[in-house]
């Protein structure tokens, strides 16, 4: 923690004090619990920062990036770990149909881009859930393709979801 004020480069000018250096939320969404569970992925890393996106004052065209990381690079190559379970961006586009949107991912990185004209009206939200569930079997593994392969099918079908952040549309 820097002693000299000149070394916090906040825009502020402040020192922060030990107590709130080390537990401060620094302009966060709302995250809740389960990231380990989900897939050991990391809150830590969730983007973007801030509890709101704003869609009025920007230009709609403009991509927001979801993204978030898993706990360690090192941990996708355990042999006893799990797959994780597949997150989604859950938004309400314009035209009033919510939508799950998968994320993209390298192993260790997650993301989406999102057009900021489809994330919603103020006074929405937006949330990164994952599915925990298909037909009442353990979702865990599940590939964007075989999302859309099980969105698409023909017949009854169940799905379970959890949710790991949300962000309010302004």
């Amino acid at each position: 923690m820097p002693t000299d004020p000149r070394h916090w480069f906040r825009s502020d000018g402040r020192a922060l004090g030990w107590k709130e250096y080390l537990f401060s939320d620094i302009d966060r969404p709302l995250v809740m619990s389960g990231w380990d569970e989900a897939g050991n992925f990391s809150d830590g890393s969730l983007q973007p920062n801030g509890t709101e996106i704003n869609v009025s004052s920007s230009d709609p065209n403009d991509m927001v990036r979801f993204m978030f990381s898993l706990i360690c690079p090192h941990i996708s190559r355990k042999p006893n770990r799990r797959e994780p379970y597949l997150p989604f961006l859950g938004v309400n586009p314009p035209n009033g149909k919510e939508k799950q949107r998968p994320f993209q991912t390298d192993g260790f990185w997650y993301w989406i881009d999102v057009p900021r004209r489809d994330l919603g009206a103020p006074g929405e939200q937006v949330q990164l859930l994952y599915m925990t569930k298909t037909n009442g079997k353990d979702a865990r593994g599940l590939t964007p393709e075989g999302y859309q392969d099980f969105m698409s099918s023909w017949g009854a079908k169940s799905w379970e979801w959890g949710v790991l952040a949300r962000w309010d549309i302004k």
